[in-house]
């Protein structure tokens, strides 16, 4: 027995079909990674302080008396605790005040070369054979002046691109580093390797976060202006073009006596000692720019153009 089709059924043949669905693309996201620095602001950030390294390697050897050489190894966005966990438990870490945009960044520095900088600082030869401990307080003394050396060197590397005035602000005792921030913070990370004559370790510099942005955002305010450049300098020719100046035609000076000028009247020549043929000077906005010959275009004069005035002083090109 054949069924009788509802109404709605029979109106499901007469609807257009519907196109099939496209596929989605679905890709897998790493909430770890957001907001990391991008290669091109780690690319930047490596130059400058590549050059920071280069400066300070040589304000540390003209300080310690001894040949050193710092280089910077790595760039990197990692929390504090991921830090701490790399560092040495008996380390030291100072930090740095930046004004005005108050806030502080840090220095830490593996204290296998902090002790053969003190020694060498107090006349030794920089013996590495020292067991690791806390610095006294003269020996934090001493390190205060060399970390005032590195603020010194930051302050200068960092001033095309944020202008800071960098001072050191404290040291922190080893109970007390891991309160410098929280563990979950993100820090920006420039690794330096420092190798003296007998002795070699790393030398930190930590940005914590609102030290981080502002820096970055220079770079890529910096970036913007840069890819805005050559829009910027059509623009600024195509106004230029357009701008009118003050142009005059002027004959080369001459010399002439009260007595001609006061003979002198009207349909009179002045003679001067000029040969006819000789070119006029034609000024732009005041300035001597062209030799050139008066004309007459029609009811207007004019001024034919023979050679750029800097061509004729030089000696290049023809009249």
């Amino acid at each position: 027995m054949s069924r009788i089709l509802r109404q709605d059924e029979i109106d499901q043949f007469f609807l257009p079909a519907a196109p099939p669905e496209a596929p989605r693309s679905v890709t897998t996201c790493n909430f770890r990674t957001v907001g990391q620095v991008s290669l091109t602001e780690v690319s930047a950030l490596t130059r400058l302080h590549e050059t920071f390294a280069r400066n300070l390697t040589h304000a540390l050897a003209a300080y310690l008396r001894v040949v050193l050489e710092l280089s910077l190894t790595s760039v990197e966005q990692v929390t504090f605790g991921e830090f701490l966990q790399r560092i040495p438990n008996v380390t030291y870490l100072a930090t740095l005040r930046l004004q005005p945009l108050d806030a502080v960044c840090a220095v830490q520095m593996d204290l296998a070369v902090g002790f053969p900088i003190i020694d060498l600082l107090l006349g030794g030869k920089g013996n590495a054979d020292v067991q690791i401990r806390p610095v006294t307080d003269i020996e934090e003394g001493i390190l205060e002046n060399v970390i005032g050396l590195v603020a010194r060197e930051l302050e200068a590397s960092w001033q095309p691109v944020l202008e800071q005035e960098i001072a050191f602000d404290q040291h922190w005792p080893e109970a007390q580093v891991h309160q410098f921030l929280p563990g979950n913070a993100k820090i920006l990370v420039l690794t330096f390797a420092l190798r003296l004559p007998d002795a070699e370790g790393a030398v930190h510099i930590v940005l914590p976060a609102l030290a981080a942005s502002v820096f970055l955002r220079k770079f890529s305010q910096e970036r913007s202006q840069r890819r805005r450049a050559p829009e910027a300098e059509a623009h600024l020719r195509a106004r230029l073009l357009q701008c009118p100046f003050q142009a005059e035609l002027r004959l080369p000076s001459s010399r002439v006596t009260v007595r001609e000028l006061l003979a002198l009247e009207a349909g009179q020549i002045l003679a001067l000692d000029q040969p006819a043929e000789s070119p006029a000077w034609l000024t732009v906005a005041g300035r001597q720019l062209f030799w050139a010959k008066p004309a007459r275009t029609g009811g207007q004069r004019a001024a034919q153009v023979e050679q750029r005035a800097w061509e004729k002083e030089s000696g290049n090109g023809e009249s």
